[in-house]
């Protein structure tokens, strides 16, 4: 929601009736502002009213998006503002996008940089002012990232589909550090969701956006109010509730610009699932855009598995089945197996809806059904969260039940009955639909009826 100034009446005099005193000289008019957008750090919070960027070790490259004051400034690949650090005078890359300039500069190692001697006391990323007075500063307090390695490896066994050893590493909040009790609280709240315990899940995302804003952790908060907006919207189904959670959010982005480029992303979703596929649409693109500006790999590829899904529900199959394949091949090979089962699933789910709407008889195609396999594959073995498990063993059946195998879709419903029910009120009487068609099609009409 735009924000609009409001003046008292009496704060404002007549154009040509301010007058200075004799003899004094006219004060030079400050130099406009500059706008930047920052992204690569390992966290972003406030502290002193101010923003803090952390950075690890390991991530040490941050982007600068500089937006241009005028159509042809965008387009000139010409010198960018100085960038500084501790004193020292950096080499940024230099790319044109979206209407400005994305610096991309790398931060020297501490030993690096004590061994060159440029520690001045200050850990400020600074764009100094023109000297002109052309435009103004910009400046942002670096600092070392808060962390605990138990933290680290229940995030990484939680991506990896390992929920049990997840679960059974989470500390005692009493022997962390105060600022990262929150993120312990928001760990533990991911674990709950993903095995399907939505209602624990909710109160812990609260709970933990709660603690992050007490300590100023605001891209924690962001990552936090994400999360609770989704499982409120696409578990719970109470939009309304997630629309307020991302309306909280507002302070916490106005720290966290990389927050802000996704905002849009779960705005769609909102939208989408509450029949706005304009205003989702519009939403994508925006989310696609911002991200982009700020070197982002992740928004976008988001963003394009949610409108690729999007035009596949509005029958246009062909475009949908495109842009997935776009992803795909855009994947790099070292991506991460959840995140190559997700496109995936979304790529087999896309041409197998098509498939099965069209109602023409024609079976899967060997390589959709390939694709579907591995899908469970990837699942069971490299990636076993419980509800994107049950989901792809609903595709599979549904699969062979269109490709004329009845008994090979009885076991996967079975299977599927198998794994701990999913959260998804949605992928639960998806579940059921399945499960009746196949007893129709075994010849069993009442178990049909009493599964549909």
């Amino acid at each position: 929601m735009a924000r609009f100034a409001r003046f008292a009446l009496g704060a404002l005099a007549p154009l040509g009736l301010v007058a200075c005193e004799a003899g004094s000289a006219p004060e030079r008019a400050a130099p406009p502002p500059i706008h930047v957008e920052l992204a690569g750090c390992a966290a972003m919070r406030r502290e002193g009213g101010h923003p803090v960027c952390e950075v690890t070790p390991e991530q040490r490259t941050l982007r600068l998006w500089i937006k241009s004051e005028s159509e042809i400034e965008s387009e000139s690949h010409g010198e960018a503002p100085p960038v500084r650090w501790r004193n020292r005078l950096l080499s940024p890359t230099i790319v044109s996008i979206g209407g400005g300039r994305l610096l991309t500069v790398e931060l020297p190692s501490e030993s690096e940089a004590n061994r060159e001697g440029s520690v001045d006391g200050s850990d400020l990323l600074e764009i100094p002012a023109d000297p002109a007075g052309s435009r103004g500063g910009y400046r942002i307090q670096i600092s070392a990232a808060r962390g605990d390695p138990r933290l680290d490896r229940i995030q990484a066994l939680r991506r990896e589909g390992r929920l049990d050893e997840a679960r059974a590493a989470l500390p005692d909040p009493a022997t962390l550090p105060e600022a990262l009790r929150g993120r312990a609280a928001g760990l533990a709240a991911r674990v709950d969701l993903a095995e399907g315990h939505l209602d624990a899940a909710i109160a812990g995302f609260q709970r933990a956006i709660v603690l992050h804003r007490r300590d100023g952790r605001s891209s924690d908060e962001v990552l936090d109010g994400f999360a609770l907006a989704f499982a409120l919207a696409s578990f719970g189904r109470r939009f309304g509730e997630a629309r307020a959670a991302l309306a909280s959010l507002e302070p916490a982005l106005a720290t966290w610009d990389e927050g802000r480029a996704q905002l849009g992303y779960y705005g769609a979703i909102l939208d989408r699932d509450t029949g706005d596929v304009r205003a989702a649409l519009r939403a994508l693109a925006q989310s696609e855009r911002e991200g982009a500006r700020l070197g982002l790999v992740e928004p976008a590829r988001a963003a394009g598995q949610a409108r690729a899904l999007l035009l596949g529900s509005l029958g246009r199959s062909g475009e949908a089945i495109a842009e997935l394949d776009a992803l795909l091949r855009e994947l790099p090979a070292g991506a991460g197996p959840c995140l190559r089962a997700e496109l995936l699933s979304n790529r087999g789910w896309t041409e197998l809806a098509a498939l099965d709407a069209a109602a023409t008889g024609t079976p899967p195609t060997p390589e959709l059904m390939a694709i579907l396999e591995r899908v469970v594959a990837l699942r069971r073995e490299a990636c076993p969260l419980p509800a994107p498990l049950q989901n792809a063993e609903i595709n599979l059946a549904l699969a062979s039940l269109l490709a004329g195998d009845v008994d090979s879709a009885a076991r996967r419903i079975a299977a599927a009955r198998l794994t701990a029910p999913t959260p998804l009120a949605v992928a639960a009487a998806w579940l059921l639909e399945v499960e009746a068609r196949v007893a129709l099609a075994q010849g069993r009409p009442r178990d049909a009826l009493r599964a549909g």
